[in-house]
This record gives C-alpha cells, sequence and structure tokens, in this order.
C-alpha cells in the first residue's frame, strides 16, 4: 500500500432525522450516523451526477466499481465518521412549527409501536428522531497494490479519485440528507464546505457554477437515463429564512398541489378516486357521478407519478348493496415491485446552521411501465379475487386529462400566461399556483 490522502469535513444535521440505526424507525444513542450509511449515499449520488454521463447502466457499473469497489479489489476509498458531539433527540414527535405534519404519515405506526413499549425509565425509551448532531466526516484515499493486471489497469489516482468523490459529496449534503424520508426534508444537511454562501451569488447562478466546476453533464426535465440523476434545474425560494420555516413552507406547497380541490369543493380534482370508482364497479349514490375520468370506462393514476405506493382510503357506506358502497382501501403500486420513490426532492438548502432556502430539486428517473392494484377489504371475494392479477398500463400514469380545472397543467410557452394540458405531474406541480407562491414566501 502507497500513499494516503485523507481529507475531512463538518457536517451538521440541521432538520429532524429519523431512523438511521441498524434498527428501523430508531436512532441510536451512541452511534447516530453510521458510515456504512453515507457510503450508501454516496455510490447513489455519485451516480445522480457524475453517473450521468456514462452512456449505459454496464459502463455505470465499471466506473462505479473503480472508485466504490468490486470483487476484483476493494475500494480505495475508506470512510469514517468521528468527534460527534451536539447529539439531542426525543422519543416524542416534534411540535408543528418545527416538523410538517405531512411528512410524518409514515413514520406514525413506528412512533406507536415505540410508545407501546413499556420501559423501567426514560432513558431506556429509543428515541425516533434526532434534533441535533455534528460530526466530522473522514475520508482516505488509498493507493493499492493489486496483482491482477487488468484490476490494476483500471485503478483511479488519488487525484482522480477525489475529482469523482467531490461532486457526491456536494450533491449529498445539499440535496440528500441521512436517515428516513430524505427526500421529503428529514435529516438535511449543512456543511461550510459544500453548502451555498449566506450572501453573494443567486442560487440558479450557484448551482450552475457547481455543475460546471464538477464537470457534471446532467440532463433537463424530461430526458433520462436507465437511472435516477440530477435534474439540470431546480426551484429554489428568493431568499433564505429560518430553517423550519423554509421547510414547512416547501412541504405545505407539495401538500396543496396532491390535495387539490378545485374551486373549493369536497371532492377532489384528481382522477384516482372516481377511476377506482369505475375498475371496481362500487360507488356511493353520492358519488356515482364522476367528476373527472368519463363514468365506467375511464382510468387515469398520475400521481403515481410522484411515488409509490400510494394508499387510498374511502368512507365506509351503510348501503346494504355492496355495489352501492365505496371501494375497499387500496393501495396501487409499480407492476414490479412494490415501491417507487418520488422523483422530487423537497428540503431546505441550508447556508447556515440555522437558515436555509426552500428547495424543490428533481431525480429524471425512467418511465413508468404500469401499475397494479392491492385491494384490501373489499366487498366479496369474487371483486378481490378479480382485481389480483389486474394490471394497468402505462397509460394510464401519463393521461392527457380532459375534464374542467384539471390538475394537469401548466404555463404554455407560446401563450404568454395561459395554461395547457400535460401528461407530466413533474412539469404540473412545478407550474402550479401553489409554487408561485411558494418562490416568494421565504423572504
Amino acid at each position: 500500500m502507497e500513499k494516503r490522502h485523507v481529507f475531512s469535513h463538518e457536517i451538521s444535521i440541521i432538520t429532524s432525522m429519523f431512523g438511521g440505526s441498524h434498527s428501523p424507525g430508531i436512532v441510536d444513542k451512541e452511534l447516530p450516523v453510521r458510515s456504512t450509511a453515507i457510503r450508501g449515499h454516496l455510490r447513489f449520488w455519485w451516480r445522480a451526477t457524475r453517473g450521468a454521463a456514462c452512456p449505459d447502466a454496464e459502463e455505470l457499473h465499471r466506473q462505479e466499481s473503480r472508485i466504490f469497489g468490486s470483487r476484483l479489489f476493494p475500494s480505495p476509498v475508506k470512510i469514517w465518521v468521528d468527534q460527534v458531539r451536539s447529539v439531542t433527540g426525543s422519543h416524542v414527535m416534534p411540535v408543528k412549527d418545527r416538523f410538517p405534519a405531512y411528512v410524518a404519515f409514515p413514520l406514525k405506526s413506528s412512533l406507536a409501536s415505540r410508545q407501546a413499549v413499556k420501559v423501567r425509565s426514560a432513558k431506556n425509551i429509543p428515541w425516533i428522531y434526532l434534533t441535533g448532531c455534528t460530526f466530522r466526516l473522514n475520508l482516505r484515499i488509498e493507493a493499492w497494490r493489486i496483482r491482477n493486471e487488468s484490476a490494476r489497469a483500471s485503478l483511479l489516482t488519488p487525484e482522480e479519485l477525489l475529482k469523482e468523490l467531490k461532486p457526491a459529496l456536494w450533491a449529498w449534503i445539499n440535496f440528500g440528507g441521512i436517515g428516513s424520508r430524505t427526500r421529503r426534508g428529514c435529516g438535511s444537511l449543512y456543511s461550510s464546505d459544500f453548502s451555498p454562501a449566506a450572501s453573494g451569488t443567486a442560487i440558479e447562478d450557484w448551482f450552475l457554477r457547481c455543475q460546471q466546476e464538477y464537470g457534471l453533464k446532467l440532463l433537463p426535465l424530461g430526458e433520462y437515463k436507465e437511472w435516477p440523476t440530477l435534474c439540470r434545474t431546480l426551484q429554489v425560494q428568493t431568499a433564505p429564512s429560518e430553517r423550519f420555516k423554509a421547510w414547512n413552507e416547501t412541504i405545505s406547497a407539495y401538500k396543496s398541489f396532491r390535495s387539490f380541490k378545485p374551486n373549493n369543493r369536497r371532492r377532489s380534482g384528481w382522477p384516482e378516486a372516481d377511476s377506482l370508482r369505475n375498475i371496481t364497479g362500487m360507488a356511493e349514490r353520492s358519488h356515482a357521478q364522476s367528476l373527472t375520468v368519463e363514468r365506467r370506462t375511464g382510468q387515469a393514476f398520475p400521481r403515481a407519478q410522484l411515488g409509490m405506493p400510494i394508499g387510498f382510503r374511502f368512507k365506509s357506506s351503510r348501503e346494504a348493496a355492496w355495489t352501492h358502497q365505496e371501494p375497499g382501501d387500496t393501495e396501487i403500486v409499480p407492476a414490479s415491485g412494490s415501491r417507487l420513490a418520488s422523483p422530487l426532492l423537497l428540503k431546505v438548502l441550508a447556508v447556515s446552521k440555522e437558515e436555509g432556502y426552500g428547495l424543490i430539486a428533481i431525480l429524471n428517473q425512467p418511465p413508468i411501465q404500469g401499475l397494479k392494484l392491492r385491494l384490501s377489504g373489499a366487498a366479496n371475494e369474487a371483486l378481490a379475487s378479480r382485481l389480483k392479477g389486474l394490471m394497468l398500463s402505462s397509460e394510464v400514469v401519463y393521461p392527457a386529462l380532459s375534464y374542467k380545472d384539471h390538475p394537469m397543467s401548466k404555463h404554455s410557452l407560446d401563450s404568454g400566461c395561459s395554461r395547457e394540458t400535460t401528461r407530466s405531474a413533474v412539469e404540473a406541480f412545478l407550474s402550479s399556483e401553489g409554487v408561485r407562491k411558494w418562490k416568494n414566501s421565504g423572504s
């Protein structure tokens, strides 16, 4: 083994961090930040940034192996964490002004299980989230002597490795996080070595300059690789504000879009509920008339683009006939698999440990190929059996909605302030009224 190169960066967790330990849903009080987890984050963000230049997945894997190791040789990059300090946490959910309630719903089950455990003293109650922590991340680049000639020929020099690692660190710290729910802003990070300055250059200019500095070849919205890559554009508030304020405002804009109800009516302006009524042949009398897709035949699930699974909970009915009841509790999931991470990153872009910009960044992902339904609580066994193997095509994921006051619209570049229908839920969100208001709310 030859010369070693060691680099260190101080990093702070600035928003609530959930999980992060070897046990799901629990914060390890003694070791809240694990180097193995950070290595996984850096691999992902390398693929999303420097990896975007690779022509295909095979080349991506080859280049990634040169940095993070393979079966032929170990990784020349060693990672460890030390000087962990200012560690604070809690076993109860944070107050609303410190944490967006809309982000918490997947975490409520773990909270309930924590509270159900009887412990002898408060010291034994496991933390469910971390309120603060600062640590030092260390990276050591080692030049190994490899006997295998083909493997030795593919080795990168320490300078080349550093060129690959810096963009991954930059992206992880500014657009990622640590623990659970990082795409919704949990476990956001700050480091003076990689975060933007509190004043001076506009964030959009900073983002463009960093792409040039790190030699990134990011794609525009709508173009994609076989793996998720960071989009070359982002949305950010016009001014920084207190970190929890910026976080809450960003999540609020997303919540407003996801729960869209035109003209303050009680029923959703999204087509998924009416689509499920059409598929199952079930609907309460008051909901028998579809307000969105064509009755009986229409099917559209555009919110699947924003991440899955999506659960639908219909209110129970007192009707005796099952066809006059609402569908049972239903989930939509990808045709292959059970989960699809959201392409939207909604978080705080920190400029200090206390302040940051509300940020909406996008991961360009391959198109969804189809959906399947998971129906629980069905009215009868025949219906459950009929829906069990039902597959929905990609056309229902990217529909061209035509009913009045639908949420899938964007500003037309050709006609000024008029709007046109889009098949992209991400484009519709970025062009929504809520996002336009959000951009100016940070000041």
